[in-house]
């Protein structure tokens, strides 16, 4: 006898509103990838892109430490070096214009 089971999905789950405030090169740089996303097919948002990042960080403290151990000392050119490279898509915002 089959049971019909229905797969959670974690992107379709209830969502909760974070306030984030992202240094401006980190935003840049976000907007970037959500470009390269859109450029490979994937129609993301923001909100999307960020809830992915999140969910395939590593958990183990060590890995966890050096990542924010990274970020804490990354230089501005440095994060601009890996900007995707190549012609991206625009991508079209909703609500009030980002400053």
């Amino acid at each position: 006898m089959l049971i019909d089971q229905q797969i959670e999905l974690v992107s379709q789950a209830e969502s909760r509103k974070v306030l984030i405030v992202l240094p401006e090169p980190v935003d840049e740089h976000l907007e970037l990838l959500l470009r390269a996303a859109r450029a490979g097919g994937a129609q993301a948002s923001r909100s999307q892109l960020l809830a992915a990042l999140v969910a395939a960080a590593p958990t183990e403290a060590p890995q966890v430490t050096r990542l924010v151990l990274d970020y804490l000392g990354l230089e501005i050119p440095d994060l601009r070096a890996r900007h995707p490279q190549g012609r991206l898509p625009l991508v079209k915002h909703r609500g009030r214009k980002r400053r």
